[in-house]
């Protein structure tokens, strides 16, 4: 990958936010480390979106000492809700669990006020770790403590946590019960616990009472169901 120095295009934030990105989505750590540098070289602030991008990127790529580093010394620069969004999402994304959730408080504690996007990270590191309690605690503190109300990400993560511990019908209840129209993947991650765990009668009932809009969303639900 070629990077903005060496392209001839004039150097300014934006250029470097997208080909940071770009680093990213293909998990090129040296190139993200050149941009890196090219950044300080041509003197870019960085705050707002450029630090953000950085920091996910030193995420993205596996790198989460640098993504640490670098969130350490920015955010002493300037309170950035993204920035610390970032920094816990890293953590959620790539499996640390206990740093993400010590990382909520670590954001609480700065006087940092965590946001909807902050508990869908801690949702998430939740869900993949397998800890029910935990997730439970967070998603009420939330609504409790932050007065935050859940959206449907919320609601699907902690559905998500239900079933992956193969308790379906509170995760079937919870996906009936939220007050947004459950997202068709929501019902097909439910629909794969079923076949994990062996519940060929609920997916049957749940593939009989779902109205799929579209054909591939019908194909998906009838090869779920073949390998029950």
């Amino acid at each position: 990958m070629r990077t903005p120095a060496g392209s001839g295009l004039k150097l300014d934030a934006i250029v470097f936010v997208s080909a940071l990105n770009a680093c990213s989505s293909s998990n090129d750590l040296d190139v993200g480390k050149q941009l890196h540098a090219d950044m300080i070289a041509s003197k870019i602030k960085l705050e707002g979106d450029a630090a953000a991008s950085l920091v996910n990127m030193y995420g993205k790529c596996g790198s989460l000492a640098m993504a640490r580093e670098v969130f350490d010394r920015l955010v002493k620069l300037r309170r950035d809700i993204v920035l610390w969004n970032t920094m816990l999402l890293s953590y959620a994304q790539s499996g640390l669990r206990s740093e993400a959730v010590d990382f909520l408080w670590e954001m609480t504690l700065d006087g940092t006020q965590p946001n909807e996007i902050s508990f869908t990270g801690v949702l998430y590191a939740c869900c993949h770790g397998g800890v029910l309690e935990q997730g439970r605690e967070h998603f009420q503190a939330m609504v409790r403590e932050y007065e935050i109300s859940p959206v449907s990400q919320h609601f699907g993560c902690m559905a998500d946590l239900f079933a992956r511990l193969g308790k379906l019908g509170e995760a079937e209840e919870l996906l009936r019960s939220m007050p947004y129209e459950p997202e068709f993947v929501m019902w097909t991650a439910l629909l794969g616990a079923c076949r994990n765990y062996g519940d060929s009668e609920r997916a049957a009932r749940l593939a009989e009472s779902l109205s799929p809009e579209t054909s591939s969303s019908y194909v998906l639900l009838s090869g779920t169901m073949t390998n029950l």
